[in-house]
């Protein structure tokens, strides 16, 4: 919201001419203003990230990354944006844990090729145990791995592997590990071609697909209101009310 043939060259692309529009919601020098890790996260990230343990770790603060990402709805920014923005790609380790990456999906529609929770195409759940990022990487840990996908956006199903290794040399690219699209292709890179779409590589493949800025998710009681409103107009509530009222006079003698 996870495996099948994992490569284990990530190709490299040239920098896009949209980097020169530099898109930030994180504040400069943002890693350091986190709070550090304690020695059982810190295992975290030797496991899902080992090449960043000599960096140092923080812990990413909840409340600091919903105002970054409620930054970002009110901006149109994708996640392909914010995720490998300079903040991001810091040299220091940050562990996003899965009660943190729980709370931004329920509130947070993220529209990447990234899901953090969901169904696979067999009806199992399948869930995002931490992400781990820093130093123009983005590592994501799933609880389980080679679960096949159906992506709503991209209308095609993809494999991911349980940890899926991505690289972020520039903003707006993701250079990517662990996930194999249709016809068992590789995915090796999606990157930003326009405001509104991205060129994903898979295998010599390459294909044009829609980005979508992260927006909110509506809460379920408002759309038992939206339903109720569109599917019983006023005047006929208005008529219920009013039989109701007589009904009551008629048999208790109000």
């Amino acid at each position: 919201m996870k495996t099948a043939c994992i490569l284990s060259v990530v190709m490299l692309l040239p920098a896009s001419g949209l980097r020169a529009h530099q898109i930030q919601v994180f504040p400069p020098d943002f890693c350091s203003q986190l709070p550090r890790l304690t020695e059982d996260q810190r295992g975290l990230i030797d496991r899902i990230a080992p090449e960043l343990k000599s960096l140092p770790a923080h812990l990413m603060d909840s409340q600091r990354l919903h105002v970054a990402l409620e930054a970002a709805v009110a901006q149109r920014i994708s996640s392909l944006d914010v995720f490998t923005e300079d903040a991001v790609r810091e040299p220091c380790a940050v562990l996003i844990p899965r009660w943190m990456l729980k709370d931004l999906d329920d509130r947070f529609e993220m529209a990447g090729l990234l899901p953090l929770f969901g169904e696979d195409t067999s009806g199992i759940p399948f869930n995002a145990e931490a992400v781990v990022y820093g130093d123009g990487r983005f590592h994501l840990l799933y609880d389980r791995g080679s679960f096949k996908y159906r992506h709503p956006i991209y209308r095609e199903t993809f494999k991911y592997a349980s940890l899926v290794r991505v690289q972020t040399p520039v903003q707006s690219q993701m250079n990517i590990e662990g996930i194999n699209g249709p016809y068992g292709l590789p995915i090796l890179a999606i990157k930003k071609i326009s405001a509104s779409q991205v060129e994903v590589t898979a295998g010599s493949h390459r294909r044009k697909r829609p980005l979508y800025p992260i927006s909110l998710r509506t809460p379920p009681e408002d759309l038992f209101a939206g339903f109720l409103k569109q599917a019983i107009p006023r005047a006929a509530i208005a008529g219920l009310l009013r039989r109701s009222a007589a009904m009551q006079h008629a048999l208790l003698g109000w």
